[in-house]
């Protein structure tokens, strides 16, 4: 069973849907084909990948063989910070993904960061003695380029990543077609409180990528106390327990109950289909709020080889 959050403009988005970074080869093929069998209807994809083609053959291998509609398939895709040079540079990216995928329009569109990347041939994240080549750009100007995508039908909803409040509230004072979602790191340690209320007054959904703290990732940080693997925390093991439950599956519930929609990555289908069951049981009160005392507000994705340019984001409090 899929549940959904309603965005801003109509449209219903999965509040469970598949992560797909890393997710390369046959492994994202049969990740993605196990996904949508189990019944995940909400699939997360970017230009910056690099595994599009694959992502696409799996939804067309689904849709071909009747284990989905197209119409039932929530897709997002995102432009990469290498196209915000111009509106004509946002286009093709989101038609080069769209080629990739297969499809004739993306459910969701995002800005995929705050930041702007010179564009290099052959280089998807040029650098220079460690820090990424950044370029000046205007967020209110490079916005225009998505709501020109939409005018154009290349997608049906747009909205951002990583953008911290004051960026969102530039989006929107300058939008004509207002951003529907931020998709950022969230979990039992980055609950991201402040952001959320920002953007809930605001009618934006907040997407959680990095939800059950991107365990395989590796960061100085994780040795902190407020970085420790959250699947082993006592507190999330007892209340799985209660319900019978993984941690895994606590965790991804405390998000999607707070009203933000989670994109878990796995390529182990048991996992796969563990994360997609997690809408037989809720958190009582007491549970959420103990989970909710966890918050550190510690990041594993810092993108700290951006820290340099004026769009970082994370030098504000939220």
């Amino acid at each position: 069973m899929s549940i959904h959050i309603e965005l801003s403009n109509g449209v219903k988005m999965p509040l469970i849907g598949l992560g797909t970074y890393e997710l390369n080869g046959n492994t994202g093929i049969e990740a993605v084909q196990v996904a949508l069998q189990t019944g995940y209807r909400a699939l997360d994809a970017a230009w910056l990948y690099n595994n599009q083609e694959e992502i696409g053959e799996a939804i067309a291998n689904a849709v071909n063989t009747g284990v989905v509609r197209r119409e039932e398939l929530f897709i997002t895709t995102k432009v990469s910070p290498q196209f915000y040079d111009s509106q004509e540079s946002i286009k093709e990216n989101c038609r080069y993904s769209l080629s990739k995928l297969r499809l004739q329009y993306v459910d969701l569109l995002l800005l995929h960061a705050p930041w702007a990347v010179k564009k290099v041939e052959g280089d998807t994240s040029p650098t220079v003695n460690g820090k990424c080549m950044t370029v000046p750009c205007d967020l209110a100007q490079v916005w225009k380029g998505m709501e020109t995508c939409m005018d154009q039908g290349l997608t049906k909803a747009i909205g951002v990543s990583n953008f911290n409040s004051k960026q969102l509230q530039l989006v929107l004072d300058n939008a004509r077609i207002r951003p529907v979602v931020n998709q950022v790191e969230c979990h039992i340690y980055q609950q991201q409180k402040k952001l959320q209320s920002f953007m809930a007054e605001r009618g934006v959904v907040m997407i959680s990528y990095g939800c059950l703290g991107s365990p395989g990732r590796n960061n100085p940080d994780k040795s902190d106390i407020g970085l420790q693997n959250m699947l082993e925390h006592s507190v999330v093991k007892s209340i799985g327990e209660r319900h019978g439950k993984l941690p895994s599956q606590v965790c991804l519930r405390f998000l999607i109950q707070s009203g933000i929609a989670v994109i878990p990555k796995s390529a182990t289908p048991a996992r796969i289909k563990s994360n997609f069951d997690i809408c037989d049981f809720a958190l009582n009160a007491a549970e959420m709020d103990s989970i909710s005392e966890m918050h550190s507000g510690k990041r594993v994705f810092t993108f700290d080889n951006v820290k340099h340019d004026a769009n970082y984001p994370f030098h504000d409090e939220f």
